[in-house]
């Protein structure tokens, strides 16, 4: 038995060393490629949100105000048209269309 023993140890430990030497090898290959796999991925998540940004951006950008003739003529000349739109100018005190007389 000790003849079997001695034998067999060392063959066991020579394949214990060869597992043990090939699994780092096999996970450093795998966490490479995983670690490609998920930088390839960001990079495309990183270029892709850039350009949906770009995009609304562009969408965003051509919208200019144009201030209407009414708005322009509302700022220099108060209200137009329209009931009181002479009333406006100056002040009547006490006069109303029911009575008669000056104002």
């Amino acid at each position: 038995t000790t003849a079997v023993v001695a034998s067999v140890v060392p063959a066991v430990v020579a394949a214990e060393a060869t597992t043990v030497v090939a699994t780092p090898v096999v996970t450093a290959v795998v966490t490479a490629v995983v670690s490609t796999a998920v930088t390839a991925a960001v990079v495309v998540a990183a270029v892709v949100a850039a350009v949906v940004v770009a995009a609304e951006t562009a969408a965003v950008t051509p919208v200019t105000t144009v201030p209407s003739p009414l708005v322009a003529l509302r700022s220099v000349a108060g209200r137009v048209g329209g009931h009181g739109d002479s009333c406006l100018r100056y002040h009547k005190h006490c006069k109303n269309k029911r009575t008669p007389g000056p104002s």
